[in-house]
């Protein structure tokens, strides 16, 4: 073992309690890496500020890639950012005219036709086995137990659901002092954590199709995941730096109900009014360890965090690069509703590098914006 693995290990313990989680999103989770690169722009002086990733769904993916280069974060994210901007429609689903139309022929079937057979021919709206052997070519499991072994890594956790069991599963692989624990809705299971597990939890139900492991079902992380910064807690994270992907709109008193508008309301659902709950009840338990109330029983510890969530409505930047998505894809969108109406579900579909390097861009100003915060939150690291 060389010298920098020795003294690395011997510091353990002074960064093992920081963690980092990426909340989902689909395309938005390119603003996190800009988040990221904004963060270590403001701590120039520092290289290693997490030894905990976790995160579901887009979120799972960064929290992979950076969870196996640990030993270099720093670098770590621009190589990140590289992979976000290289992306394409065709790296992460079908989109095809063929492909499209396929999959649009096996809705009608079962919608007219569903009543005479048991199986069902439809999925979901999108395939996106591409996105699998994306993960494949870019994601080592093996990495990730030589960072731990090294002492860069503490630990990663992906989250999914399990709709055998109804319960949200958070798989982690890290040191091996690291326990399984078990809620009424959700667990923890040790594993090696593959392409697959991080496929499963970017799952987004109705829009990519569900994933099969161990003969049990998979959705994406954020379905019924009512506390989604608890792997990290239990991971043993003191502090957290929390890294959303939205920012609330205003109020719509023109709403009107299309398909379109109603599938974005639900993905807002899911993917963000948890977390913000996790966050109210988080603030609540450290206010009342700090008052020493008698209501917090047992061993609890204060568990700082710091949010950075976009200035501006992603949805609103996805709507003029709406005319980027791909013939057969802009079509579907527009099916379901106005443009407005699928400007949210298009802000997590939009694949392409122009609007990903705007969300990088506005992910690493925000994180600037906070820089005072920033330094703060990382001081004692």
């Amino acid at each position: 073992m060389d010298m920098e693995a020795q003294k690395k290990i011997s510091n353990y313990n002074s960064y093992i309690q920081s963690a980092v989680f990426f909340s989902g999103g689909g395309a938005r989770g390119a603003y996190q890496v800009g988040v990221l690169q904004g963060v270590f722009k403001v701590l120039s002086e520092k290289n290693h500020l997490f030894s905990l990733y976790s995160g579901y769904s887009a979120g799972a993916i960064n929290a992979a890639y950076l969870a196996q280069h640990a030993r270099s974060q720093r670098n770590a994210v621009d190589r990140l950012s590289k992979f976000w901007l290289d992306l394409h429609f065709a790296d992460i689903y079908k989109s095809d005219p063929v492909s499209l139309t396929k999959n649009s022929l096996r809705w009608a079937s079962d919608l007219s036709f569903g009543f005479l057979r048991g199986n069902k021919l439809a999925a979901s709206l999108l395939d996106s086995e591409p996105l699998l052997h994306l993960l494949n070519s870019r994601l080592n499991p093996g990495w990730i137990d030589k960072q731990v072994r090294l002492g860069y890594l503490r630990g990663l956790s992906c989250h999914s659901y399990n709709y055998n069991l109804d319960k949200s599963i958070v798989f982690y692989q890290g040191h091996y002092d690291m326990k399984d624990w078990s809620h009424e809705k959700r667990e923890s299971r040790r594993v090696q954590i593959t392409p697959k597990h991080i496929y499963a939890s970017c799952s987004i139900p109705l829009v990519f199709p569900a994933v099969t492991m161990n003969d049990h079902v998979y959705a994406d992380g954020a379905v019924r995941n009512m506390s989604p910064l608890s792997a990290s807690i239990h991971s043993g994270a003191k502090q957290i730096l929390v890294i959303g992907v939205e920012k609330r709109g205003e109020p719509n008193p023109n709403f009107e109900p299309s398909v379109g508008a109603i599938i974005s309301t639900m993905l807002k659902a899911l993917f963000f009014d948890a977390l913000d709950a996790d966050l109210t009840r988080l603030e609540y338990m450290n206010r009342l360890i700090a008052e020493k109330s008698s209501f917090v029983k047992g061993s609890f510890q204060k568990v700082d965090t710091l949010l950075i969530k976009p200035s501006k409505e992603i949805r609103e930047i996805a709507k003029t690069h709406f005319e980027e998505f791909p013939t057969a894809i802009r079509f579907l969108l527009e099916g379901l509703g106005s443009e407005d109406d699928v400007a949210e579900l298009a802000s997590y579909l939009l694949f392409h590098p122009s609007y990903i390097e705007k969300l990088i861009e506005l992910g690493r100003d925000d994180a600037l914006d906070r820089a005072e915060d920033i330094q703060k939150f990382f001081e004692s690291l």
